[in-house]
């Protein structure tokens, strides 16, 4: 068994940055494309996710865990949290937009985690535990393990 992307904010981050990212290099001059390049950025999000990744790391850290899962989670923040935040940091951001922009993602992304009868402590404490335990249960780590490791 194993938990699905859908299920982890950290993927929806990471997709919003990505489709954000694109439009950033698309030049288009209607409201839309002006709304979505002042409002829309997802690095408050993103920070704001990273602080969480670095706690779990910590705490990963402080309960022994195995050296390659802790590189494995390492090489995680970096690809898709540090890398999207320096990648967007070039450009301007108002911070209360981006703020009000990330708790809207949150919102739907609990109401979509509550449709599919899941909730949000259960699925960071399966996917803490497949992280402590060394399993390959999250989307990134079964990635990983297709390559042996």
């Amino acid at each position: 068994m194993g938990i699905t992307w859908d299920l982890l904010f950290s993927y929806w981050l990471f997709a919003w940055f990505l489709i954000y990212y694109v439009f950033l290099h698309i030049s288009g001059r209607g409201f839309i494309f002006t709304f979505i390049k002042k409002a829309m950025n997802p690095i408050m999000g993103l920070i704001i996710a990273s602080f969480e990744n670095v706690v779990t790391l910590l705490l990963l850290i402080y309960s022994n865990s195995n050296t390659l899962t802790l590189l494995k989670y390492s090489f995680y923040i970096l690809l898709f949290k540090f890398l999207p935040i320096y990648l967007l940091s070039y450009f301007p951001v108002n911070i209360v937009y981006s703020f009000i922009s990330f708790l809207a993602a949150f919102a739907v992304y609990l109401i979509y985690i509550i449709y599919n009868d899941q909730d949000l402590i259960s699925i960071y404490r399966f996917t803490f535990d497949s992280l402590e335990s060394n399993r390959n249960d999250t989307p990134f780590f079964k990635f990983l393990s297709k390559f042996s490791i």
